[in-house]
């Protein structure tokens, strides 16, 4: 295992900024997934983690030696590529085996990691198969067994389920993980799909324009983002407009497109706390549908000016007023709804369960908990 240190990683191709300032511990034995749409510079940075591009300035350190000017060839590091670069002339076996024929093995110390290889990878008794008659996901096994067998201190993996279908890279997914925990080598995974660096990663590192948005657990990037950038990039979120009308020692007053909201200080990232608190300073609200629950008001009590003291909610809970459930679409695994809020006219989604009953057209009363809101400066 080996710990990577990138030390104000900066590339230019021309006029062209692809990365700027990358700074970036990434501890021994970990996961990590470096995340963002396309042009983040992503894989560029793991280009230069491979030695296949230089970069324009900073270093790069793995377990304390400086590599920057090392070629691939030299390095303890090993690829896999999102076309998998078999030789398709070799079997399952001798693919394996290249790199360790290229760094003189005997032959029975070739025998011998292979033949671990093909077990570690499931692929046991395919070794005299050709790689026209394996599968997606077997070809991806070989290719992760061939840069397995050598032992490198950190594993570089570029997009490797890109050419898998859903359910097989959910698959390849969980047996990937499983085998990083059983040899315990650094991965460093790029990748732009969000689900995919959540479930598999110990740490999120988001790119954005060529620098990091964010990076943390995967839980924390996704529930308490530190940019409006990573709120909107890792999956859906609902971001609403306001300002700061009162502060005490414990409530924050917002005056917000949902009314005025009273958020507990506790509740508030350090991100928030991190800038100045001032009353009239603009903010954005940022809120996910899965966080937003719906109550139906009842036909009859539609118009009753009592309702918002009648039924309260549960303890924690903000009111957000009420709205008009304008669309549904049922994915499955919940409902996905578009609410039209009452008066202020603005969207809201919200993911509701899935055998909770959806009218089209009927008022609901929204709320959220005060400590799923995140807000940003």
């Amino acid at each position: 295992m080996s710990s990577v240190e990138i030390r104000s990683i900066s590339k230019q191709f021309g006029q062209t900024v692809a990365l700027s300032d990358i700074n970036l511990s990434i501890p021994d034995g970990s996961y990590v997934v470096l995340l963002g749409p396309s042009g983040s510079g992503k894989t560029t940075l793991l280009s230069i983690l491979g030695g296949f591009e230089a970069p324009t300035s900073g270093s790069v350190l793995i377990d304390g030696r400086d590599v920057t000017g090392m070629p691939p060839a030299k390095r303890p590091t090993a690829t896999v590529f999102q076309d998998y670069a078999l030789f398709p002339h070799m079997s399952v076996a001798a693919n394996i085996k290249f790199g360790l024929s290229m760094q003189g093995s005997s032959r029975q110390e070739r025998q011998r990691k292979s033949e671990g290889m093909l077990e570690l990878v499931g692929l046991t008794n395919m070794d005299k198969r050709r790689i026209h008659q394996l599968s997606g996901g077997q070809r991806q096994r070989v290719a992760l067994a061939r840069s397995l067998v050598i032992d490198p201190e950190v594993l570089l993996l570029d997009e490797p389920f890109g050419a898998l279908d859903l359910n097989l890279r959910r698959q390849m997914q969980n047996e990937l993980k499983a085998i990083q925990q059983r040899v315990g080598t650094t991965f460093i995974h790029v990748t732009h799909d969000q689900d995919e660096a959540m479930s598999i990663a110990d740490l999120v590192v988001v790119l954005n324009a060529g620098a990091i948005e964010d990076q943390g657990l995967p839980s924390r990037v996704y529930l308490k983002p530190a940019t409006i950038f990573t709120a909107t990039f890792m999956g859906d979120n609902n971001l609403f407009d306001g300002t700061i009308q009162g502060l005490n020692e414990d409530i924050v007053e917002l005056d917000t497109q949902l009314g005025l909201l009273p958020l507990p200080k506790k509740s508030l990232s350090e991100n928030f706390w991190s800038a100045e608190f001032k009353i009239n300073r603009p903010i954005t609200l940022a809120l996910r549908p899965e966080q937003i629950k719906a109550t139906l008001y009842a036909e009859s009590a539609k118009n009753d000016s009592t309702l918002e003291t009648a039924d309260p909610f549960q303890p924690g809970h903000l009111e957000l007023g009420q709205a008009l459930l304008r669309e549904q679409i049922f994915v499955g695994t919940h409902h996905t709804c578009t609410f039209i809020h009452q008066p202020s006219e603005c969207v809201i989604m919200a993911h509701l369960p899935q055998r909770e009953p959806i009218e089209i057209g009927q008022c609901y009363r929204l709320s959220a908990l005060s400590t799923d809101i995140v807000l940003f400066s």
